[in-house]
């Protein structure tokens, strides 16, 4: 089983962390690789993390990662190697790797992925990100397609090769960089529409989800459509993957001052992997704190119609 993480040295420690979880919580894999294309990470951390895998018996590959360039407008708020998993498979000669992002804990069994069959026609398969359609509609993605979170993904190299996917992020971002929100997530879900597939909410567990009810993550994000309320209770219950995303002014496990709920779960892997690592206080948004002060039917009604309406009919209209 290949897993692939992408990451500059600046996030290594992060990565330690993720690795962590995934290698402790999957003892039972007979082969799993892991592979890392990286920016500029210093030899010391890539010595770390071999080290770390081999303590496991695992074997780990390091690639650095190529450069190229991107609309300034498509990359504003993101660096480039967040990118870089878009190009997996011009870097990389495996048949497939599952994709993980570093600030994910894997806190139970990968082995769904080891039998995992790509249907004809399926390029990648994750999990549904919790968006109103408006998003879909500046991609102009069709309503009934779906658009992936790219914090987990089940990428088919393969036959991912056949297509010059160079050539199609380049059409992306002459295209549609002036409405995009969410960088290289937004250029995956355009470039692949129509050839992904549906992984069950448990092996990526955003925040807004884990965090609040039904009733008031829909108030957040007003999504047209995504997991049953069933499939969400057994997610919340036993999540397989947990992806610590930003949300309101929900703090994150790696600060001081965290609330999440999931906070205990990332720190016993964070203080095996960075046994001297110092959190720090997190400072909260003025704005959205100042929002949150109001009853919650009140904010997150708010909120939800700036992010599921405001934003993208604004940014459209740029």
């Amino acid at each position: 089983m290949e897993v692939l993480y992408t990451c500059d040295d600046n996030y290594v420690w992060i990565l330690r962390t993720s690795l962590a979880s995934l290698l402790i919580n999957n003892k039972l894999i007979v082969n799993l690789r892991i592979t890392l294309i990286g920016s500029k990470v210093s030899l010391k951390n890539i010595q770390e993390l071999e080290k770390l895998c081999g303590m496991y018996n695992r074997k780990f590959i390091y690639f650095e990662a190529p450069t190229f360039q991107l609309d300034k407008a498509s990359r504003s708020r993101w660096p480039l190697i967040s990118y870089i998993r878009l190009f997996a498979a011009n870097i990389l000669d495996y048949d497939r790797v599952l994709y993980l992002d570093c600030d994910l804990i894997v806190n139970g069994k990968l082995d769904f992925f080891e039998s995992y069959i790509f249907k004809d026609g399926i390029l990648i398969a994750g999990v549904k990100d919790l968006l109103n359609e408006n998003y879909k509609k500046n991609l102009n993605i069709p309503t009934d397609d779906y658009y992936l979170n790219a914090g987990v993904l089940l990428l088919n190299l393969k036959e991912i090769r056949k297509i010059n996917i160079v050539s199609e992020i380049s059409e992306f971002l002459n295209n549609y960089s002036f409405v995009c929100l969410y960088a290289d997530q937004d250029a995956m879900n355009k470039i692949f529409e129509g050839k992904k597939d549906l992984l069950p909410l448990k092996f990526n567990l955003i925040t807004v989800v884990s965090q609040f009810d039904f009733k008031n993550f829909m108030r957040l994000r007003r999504s047209n459509d995504f997991y049953s309320k069933e499939e969400i209770f057994e997610a919340k219950k036993k999540p397989c993957i947990i992806h610590y995303t930003t949300c309101l002014n929900i703090v994150r496990p790696w600060y001081s001052n965290s609330n999440h709920v999931f906070a205990e779960v990332f720190e016993k892997y964070l203080y095996f992997a960075n046994p001297n690592y110092i959190k720090k206080t997190f400072k909260a948004n003025f704005l959205v704190k100042l929002v949150l002060l109001f009853p919650r039917v009140i904010s997150f009604n708010a909120i939800g119609i700036v992010h599921a309406y405001i934003k993208p009919i604004l940014r459209r209209k740029k």
